[in-house]
């Protein structure tokens, strides 16, 4: 194997590793069979926020230091 794929592997090792860090692997188990899906559904739904959030904060920022892209649209 080249140099590059030995980095690759090591790598994308340690990203997966990394990711792996955020899924949770406890075997959860609930009395009721709705209790799984309301805690799946409210940790996706709070996933989401956060992530609309931040995104919508960087569109924000980027159209209030980068003058030249809310000239470029003037309806935004």
């Amino acid at each position: 194997m080249t140099d590059f794929g030995l980095c690759y592997n090591n790598f994308m090792g340690k990203l997966y590793n990394f990711f792996k860090e955020f899924v949770c692997e406890e075997h959860k188990k609930f009395k009721v069979k709705v209790g799984n899906v309301l805690a799946s559904s409210l940790s996706g739904f709070i996933a989401g926020a956060v992530f609309a959030t931040i995104f919508w904060l960087m569109v924000m920022l980027f159209l209030k230091y980068f003058p030249f892209i809310s000239q470029s649209y003037p309806n935004l």
